[in-house]
């Protein structure tokens, strides 16, 4: 019965996504979200064909940090400090897998050949330093892909439910009970994706936007959706990356609009009530040269 519901429902799903202009996104993305929430009420998603299970599929998250060419590279400063705190998420097992992505050059702006020599000195600096590190993999792409490009090299590998998206110059600067936040991702559906704020938190403006939640002793305030930490399921990124497509670019101007249709299904809660915060510190890597 599951099995011809879904049937069903993917016909739906691909009869409208054929015939509806790409513009309806706020439409398209409750779609996606529907989709999303009944693969996850059967089983969890699984790539076909990926019958090789690594070691790490014991622990309950994984980190992904995107990195880009920024102006102190080939030095690795920036991303370390970024690395050194996941130290703050208090409760996330030793030994939890690390993705750092790094995008290849934009033909439009930093493509020649001091950038290249550059990007590749930062490459092999990364892959030096974390050479005996078994919980670090370093993911390189040779063509420019942004976010969402750098986001799908990654998450296609990872194998727990969770994952936090880090970006390379945004460490963190406050702990977070990543035990508290785990449950409460568990017994709260809303909660589908968390951010950290690099402000203090406030509340959302707009009709049905002034939402807290309370879970396992932590207030999550509704908000905008932005690219800066987060906290979600490969599933939502999966689903997400999906429904974006390989065009590069960042997936928080797309699901700012989508967010305009339905800011409780589209947005972000933000870790901790109002008036906490900030939780990340900008080290702003592109306009930063020491």
């Amino acid at each position: 019965m599951i099995m011809g519901t879904r049937l069903i429902f993917q016909t739906a799903v691909g009869l409208f996504f054929l015939f509806v202009l790409p513009k309806q996104l706020d439409v398209l993305w409750v779609f996606a979200r529907i989709r999303s929430v009944m693969l996850q009420a059967t089983e969890d998603r699984k790539i076909e064909g990926n019958t090789h299970i690594p070691p790490y599929t014991n622990y309950d998250s994984s980190i992904i940090i995107t990195s880009s060419i920024i102006p102190t590279h080939p030095n690795i400063a920036i991303i370390n400090k970024t690395l050194h705190s996941l130290e703050m998420l208090q409760g996330l097992p030793d030994g939890s897998p690390i993705f750092v992505t790094v995008d290849g050059l934009d033909p439009a702006k930093s493509d020649n050949t001091e950038n290249r020599q550059r990007l590749q000195d930062y490459v092999r600096n990364l892959r030096l330093n974390f050479r005996n590190d078994d919980r670090v993999k370093i993911l390189t792409s040779y063509t420019f892909g942004h976010l969402t490009n750098s986001l799908k090299m990654a998450i296609e590998l990872v194998d727990t439910k969770y994952v936090y998206v880090v970006q390379h110059d945004f460490p963190f600067s406050k702990p977070i009970n990543h035990t508290a936040l785990v449950e409460s991702m568990k017994k709260n559906p809303l909660l589908h994706i968390v951010r950290f704020n690099k402000r203090k938190n406030a509340k959302m403006a707009g009709p049905g936007c002034d939402v807290v939640v309370h879970s396992s002793g932590i207030d999550f305030v509704l908000n905008k959706w932005s690219d800066n930490n987060h906290f979600t399921t490969k599933n939502y990124y999966f689903d997400m990356l999906e429904r974006l497509g390989p065009s590069p670019r960042a997936p928080e101007s797309p699901m700012m609009y989508a967010q305009n249709s339905n800011c409780s299904l589209f947005g972000q809660y933000l870790y901790g009530g109002v008036g906490y915060g900030p939780y990340i510190e900008h080290l702003d890597g592109r306009n930063t040269d020491n």
